[in-house]
Parts: structure tokens; C-alpha cells; sequence
């Protein structure tokens, strides 16, 4: 894995590493705009590393480990100047089998009452943990076989009620042969009239049981793995953004939020 913006905490992986540049697409002008650069996984020592780097128009300046359990962390990682800010999940997969995750709720809907995107098939149990006045996280875990959903939300409290509520903006990323891998949203918060109820924030899923098969194939075929594990930097693998709104179907609707994102986080103090 291109380690450049791991956080401390971070592992080289021993198995495998898969880079695969993807992004949120916008025809504005003669080029797209891409705000997801990269995703990124691997899986090692029955460890899931899954990361979103954003590009440099979104910096972070805020570092945040916020522990889950016993079983690893989800990290706000800052910008390093040249890239954008990352979110990484670092969990060990037997958090899969721990009987408390039993006992959790199942939803398939965001911590705004919104529907997940329709990549995620089946209920997935939520463990939420606030980390402090901004930031809180909720990890979803799928627990039935075959669908060992992980996913993580980061919920940033500057996404209030200026953005849209409801608003969910989607994009599931593809690896060089057209394979799911996960799904990036950014979603509005939950109002009641002007309360907010809960933040915005951005989400992450991808299904661990999905790149596990993928990594088998990969190890079983030397040049497969090869290809897989070189960073495919001029590569772009993504399907057009899915979005729930018609309103923000336009690009330049949808151009405002991000730049709303900014003007808030900055007043916020979590972005530069």
C-alpha cells in the first residue's frame, strides 16, 4: 500500500495491497473535478486496512484516532499538503464474530434516516462512538456469510443545517476489472425544522468477504497479483455519481455542497 498518508498507526501489509485512484467526477470546464483520489485496502493477519484519500482541495487539519473496542480505529488523517485529508479503518475481522456485535442494531439506512446505497444488500449491526463535540463515528459490521460488510461514517458537526437534508451523493468504486469495491457517500444531516437531529458526514463501505475472494484470485495467478499490487496511479475506475436528490443531479448543484463544506469547516476549525 502507498503508505505516504497512513497514520501512525498504520501497518505494511504483508499480503496484499490494492490502489485503485477513483473519484467524484464533475464536467466543470475543460477538466473533472475529482474529490475522492484514492481508495485503497488490504487485508493482512486477518486485518482489514481500508482508506479514502480525498485531493487537495479538501485539507484537514485535525488528526483524530477514535478506538474501536478492542478491534483496531477509525483515523481522520491530515492533510500533508500535496493530498487532501484521508479517512482510514483499521479493524481486525473478528470483531465479525464477538457475540456483542450480535446484540447491536441493524439498519440499512445513514445516521441521517437515509437509505445506504443499494451496494449494501442486507442489515448491517452499528456500533456508534463519539469521539468529541465535532466528530463522532458509527462502524457497521455485516454479519451474515458472504456479506461481511465494514463500513464507517464520519459524522462532522459543521454539517448541520446548512447543507441540504437528506441529501446523499454516492460513488462505488470499480478495481481494473470492473469488480465492486466499496462505496464512498457524502450525506446531508437529519432536521427537525431548524434542530439538527444528527450531522452530515461521509460514509464508506466495502465488503470484506468480496476482497478476500479477490486477493485468493490475485495470489493464485502471479501476474494477476503483480498487476494488483502495483499502484495504478493512471487509473480511473468509477461509475457516475449516484445521487437521491433530482435537484443536486446538476454539477453545479452538486458543486455547492462541496463548497459549502469548506466555508463550514474552515469556520470550524477542522479544515484549513
Amino acid at each position: 500500500m502507498n503508505t505516504t498518508w497512513k497514520n501512525k498507526a498504520g501497518k505494511v501489509a504483508k499480503v496484499a495491497c490494492i490502489s485503485i485512484l477513483a473519484g467524484y467526477s464533475f464536467s466543470c470546464g475543460p477538466a473533472d473535478i475529482q474529490y475522492v483520489e484514492k481508495f485503497e485496502y488490504d487485508i493482512a493477519d486477518n486485518r482489514l486496512d481500508m482508506g479514502v484519500l480525498f485531493n487537495s482541495d479538501f485539507t484537514l487539519n485535525t488528526e483524530i484516532t477514535i478506538p474501536i473496542k478492542k478491534y483496531g480505529s477509525v483515523s481522520l488523517v491530515p492533510s500533508n499538503g500535496a493530498q487532501g485529508f484521508g479517512i482510514r479503518t483499521e479493524l481486525n475481522l473478528d470483531v465479525l464474530l464477538d457475540p456483542e456485535m450480535m446484540m447491536l442494531e441493524r439498519t440499512r439506512r445513514l445516521p441521517s434516516g437515509e437509505r445506504m446505497s443499494s451496494y449494501v444488500t442486507t442489515d448491517v449491526a452499528r456500533l456508534w462512538i463519539k469521539a468529541n463535540d465535532q466528530v463522532a463515528t458509527s462502524v457497521y459490521f455485516g454479519l451474515e456469510e458472504d456479506y461481511n460488510y465494514i463500513g464507517t461514517t464520519v459524522e462532522l458537526g459543521f454539517m448541520g443545517k446548512d447543507f441540504p437534508a437528506g441529501l446523499v451523493l454516492g460513488q462505488r468504486i470499480r478495481d481494473h476489472k470492473n469488480r465492486q469495491l466499496g462505496v464512498v457517500e457524502i450525506y446531508g444531516p437529519k432536521l427537525d425544522g431548524d434542530k439538527v437531529i444528527a450531522p452530515g458526514g461521509i460514509f464508506i463501505i466495502t465488503n470484506a468477504s468480496d476482497l478476500m475472494k479477490y486477493i485468493k484470485e490475485a495470489i493464485s495467478q502471479p501476474k494477476e497479483f503483480a498487476k494488483s499490487a502495483i499502484p495504478s496511479g493512471d487509473l480511473i475506475y468509477h461509475d457516475p455519481t449516484e445521487v437521491n436528490d433530482p435537484l443536486y443531479k446538476d454539477q453545479f448543484k452538486q458543486l455547492t455542497i462541496f463548497n459549502i463544506f469548506k466555508e463550514k469547516g474552515k469556520k470550524a476549525g477542522l479544515l484549513n
